[in-house]
């Protein structure tokens, strides 16, 4: 089975990689090619879209790809059996110094012979960094490499390296000192390894999340959960409101649409023209069953028909104010 670098290596290696953060959102390059953390395919190879959206597990693992030849160069040079965390901070020294110095170097002997205290310690000689002085080579101890190497260290004995290694807490000093042909500096005081490791000792790191490969559907609720995102960072805008609407086919007066609903007891108007529609009815029905009609009924129908008015008049009246 192909080694791969873990997710407690590739998060320590974006750390000092991607100094502003590590990027979960897609962007154009400049020429218009979507790329995450400057990788522009996914892990199947697909071209990376920019309504992708990535978890930070996910864009690790992506970063890690980038790596393989690396990882699979450590592979062939450890001869012992070692856990992931081990793994990936060997991956990332070979990373840091080639692939030809980490064949040669102490970490890796230390690691083949099961000295894993020593090979942890040993992280923290890889300080120096090339610059040039006076025209000439400069082996030159970096306290920000330290810093890097010590946490690596950490990473190699399953500990955490945030706290132990922060930038207040790790110091380097050093002068140059001339060999004729070069530079070097004379590291005069580091942070010892020890401090740093009693400071992490007991910060044992959690296992890490499972990257799983993503399905048709997992896609889908990717693109449906980042179109739910944009909805809810666009401001919602409502449309002018018009400062008046037209007159209703009524004629009373004007709809105001913040207005409440009317309860039925406003409805008057409603209610005399119905009672007025039900009195001719009753009527007409009388007339055509040819039935006499005696005066006192002709007389409390008019009654009717008059009240109906009244309501019906009535309701306009009110209709007319609620609405003004």
């Amino acid at each position: 089975m192909t080694r791969k670098l873990g997710f407690y290596g590739a998060k320590l290696n974006a750390e000092y990689e991607f100094p502003n953060g590590l990027q979960l959102r897609p962007e154009l390059d400049p020429l218009e090619i979507p790329t995450i953390n400057g990788i522009t395919t996914n892990l199947d190879g697909s071209p990376i879209r920019m309504d992708q959206r990535f978890s930070e597990a996910e864009a690790l693992a992506l970063v890690a790809a980038t790596h393989q030849d690396f990882v699979d160069f450590v592979d062939e040079q450890v001869t012992v059996e070692v856990n992931q965390n081990q793994f990936d901070a060997l991956v990332l020294l070979c990373l840091n110094a080639g692939q030809s110095a980490f064949a040669k170097s102490t970490v890796l002997r230390l690691t083949n012979e099961r000295q894993f205290q020593n090979a942890a310690a040993a992280f923290g000689m890889w300080i120096y960094g090339t610059d040039t002085l006076d025209g000439k080579r400069w082996m030159r101890a970096l306290r920000g490499l330290y810093r890097r190497q010590l946490a690596t260290g950490l990473l190699f004995l399953s500990l955490a390296w945030a706290d132990a290694t922060d930038n207040e807490r790790v110091e380097l000093r050093a002068s140059p000192v001339d060999e004729g042909h070069r530079y070097k500096d004379k590291v005069e005081f580091k942070t010892p390894w020890m401090e740093v490791l009693e400071r992490a000792r007991t910060q044992i790191l959690p296992p890490p999340p499972v990257v799983e490969e993503k399905t048709e559907n997992d896609v889908t609720r990717d693109l449906n959960e980042a179109e739910s995102e944009r909805l809810k960072r666009e401001p919602v805008t409502l449309g002018k409101m018009p400062p008046s609407l037209p007159p209703s086919p009524t004629g009373y007066g004007k709809i105001d649409p913040t207005a409440p609903p009317k309860e039925w007891w406003q409805s008057r108007r409603e209610w005399g023209r119905i009672i007025q529609l039900m009195t001719l009815s009753v009527g007409a029905e009388r007339v055509t069953n040819t039935q006499a009609i005696a005066a006192a009924e002709i007389g409390g129908l008019a009654i009717i028909v008059v009240i109906g008015f009244v309501l019906t008049k009535w309701g306009e009246r009110k209709a007319t104010r609620y609405t003004k």
